[in-house]
């Protein structure tokens, strides 16, 4: 007798037992097996109800854009942390040392600054110190517009590899734009009426990108420059657009990934003008994520010339409308579902196809499909394989 109710007694107390499904061995029962169907019906509700609570919070967080919930990128660095060290990388184009004198104060403690130029080493006319911890230079001669963003783009890629630092955002800078703060936008003009120090200062301009940036979590965005529709602002700080200037991009990390589906830019037309790279980019960001991001607070202080600040300093390079280039050949670039759409070119807002989303954190899960296939890689990239 003794023996029977110590063996029924090992058996209630097993932990090692499926309460879910009531036996774990033939002549075994649990507890909740022995309970009344009542109670086990409430108990089994009780858990769903945690499951789905669980799988809510989950959500909320993936939605707000929680830096842990960004989705990994294979292939590429992972901090300790997750949120990196350096969260940005400014990739800036300039003839010599010179041209990029007036963006030492895009270096910051969470910011670096990859400098190429094409005429002469930066090193040899750069006024700053060139032995700045946050800063290298690139020497690329006689090299194209796209090929000096490729070329920045690749050795950004292996600066992140080396230092173990993934950078969240890639912002590409010609070196012609100054920013300025938009008092229109009601945002900024509280934020310089409680800090009126910071009204001239281009490392708060760019600080205030920054933290926008890091807040929505976009996979591309830019500041507002002459090619935005303002009307289109409606004064909110942040904006959906579709055509948007060169001048000034910012790639999240997790679009640029071996598919090649954005970056990086494509060099096929840049005998012919060197605009169709910019031309191919946005016909590629429409296919993949619909639409970008416009920072509405931070505008374009200073149009110098041409709207491309290497195009600039060559003087004379090869420019045009890219558009029939493109078109003609826009079977190679995007799905025909894609290609039957208004060029980007044709509209600002994106009122007809996917809009931005703010705090999204599943602009891939939108893509069609065929933006992932044949698509991706038909066009040459030099500079970054050279």
């Amino acid at each position: 007798m003794a023996s029977k109710e110590r063996a029924d007694h090992d058996v209630s107390s097993d932990d090692s037992a499926d309460p879910l499904l009531g036996r774990d061995a033939p002549g075994r029962t649990t507890r909740l097996a022995r309970l009344d169907p009542l109670s086990r019906l409430a108990i089994v509700g009780l858990a769903t109800v945690g499951a789905l609570a669980l799988l809510g919070c989950c959500a909320a967080l993936w939605t707000r854009r929680a830096p842990y919930c960004e989705p990994p990128l294979a292939g590429t660095a992972v901090g300790a942390s997750d949120e990196p060290s350096h969260h940005t990388i400014y990739l800036v184009i300039g003839s010599d040392g010179s041209a990029i004198n007036d963006h030492h104060f895009l270096l910051s403690d969470r910011t670096d600054v990859i400098a190429l130029c094409w005429r002469q080493r930066c090193e040899a006319s750069y006024a700053g110190d060139v032995k700045h911890p946050g800063l290298e230079f690139v020497y690329y001669p006689n090299s194209t517009w796209t090929e000096g963003r490729n070329r920045l783009l690749r050795v950004a890629q292996e600066r992140e590899r080396r230092l173990n630092r993934p950078y969240i955002y890639y912002t590409f800078l010609d070196n012609d734009f100054r920013p300025a703060f938009d008092r229109s936008y009601p945002s900024i003009a509280a934020h310089l009426d409680a800090h009126p120090e910071e009204a001239e200062s281009p490392r708060a301009m760019w600080a205030y990108y920054e933290r926008t940036l890091l807040e929505y979590r976009p996979a591309l965005a830019t500041p507002f420059t002459i090619w935005h529709s303002s009307a289109s602002f409606d004064r909110e700080d942040v904006t959906t657009i579709r055509y948007f200037d060169a001048r000034v991009t910012s790639f999240h990390r997790a679009t640029l990934d071996e598919r090649r589906l954005i970056l990086p830019y494509a060099t096929d037309y840049d005998a012919q003008t060197w605009w169709a790279s910019q031309a191919v980019l946005l016909w590629r960001s429409l296919c993949v994520y619909g639409s970008v991001m416009g920072v509405n607070g931070i505008k374009d202080a200073e149009i110098v010339g041409s709207p491309t600040a290497h195009g600039n300093e060559h003087n004379s390079y090869p420019r045009g409308d890219p558009w029939p280039l493109v078109e003609a050949r826009l079977d190679d670039i995007v799905p025909l579902s894609v290609a039957r759409m208004t060029p980007p070119r044709d509209g600002f807002d994106a009122g007809r196809i996917a809009p931005f989303m703010p705090r999204r954190a599943d602009w891939l899960s939108a893509v069609p499909e065929g933006c992932w296939t044949r698509y991706a890689g038909t066009m040459k990239f030099g500079g970054y394989d050279d």
